[in-house]
């Protein structure tokens, strides 16, 4: 097993119990792995903190400076 693979098992499962989608794991370990402080995305909770990650979704219209700021700079 990779070590991407068992940080994935790690942040899916961290007591045992799945919290995350396997899938959504993976990406946000190779997220970490690369230091990406910011995730766009609408499959998980809007403004969530994994560590140093954090969770936007797009089609928030709250959230429409944000993705102005990373899309136009």
């Amino acid at each position: 097993m990779s070590e991407l693979s068992r940080k994935a098992a790690a942040i899916n499962c961290p007591n045992e119990v799945p919290v995350w989608q396997i899938w959504d794991a993976v990406i946000i370990s190779v997220c970490d792995a690369h230091g990406v402080s910011t995730l766009f995305t609408q499959d998980m909770q809007d403004g969530q903190r994994i560590g140093g990650l954090k969770i936007v979704n797009p089609f928030n219209p709250a959230n429409a400076y944000e993705v102005a700021a990373y899309l136009f700079t």
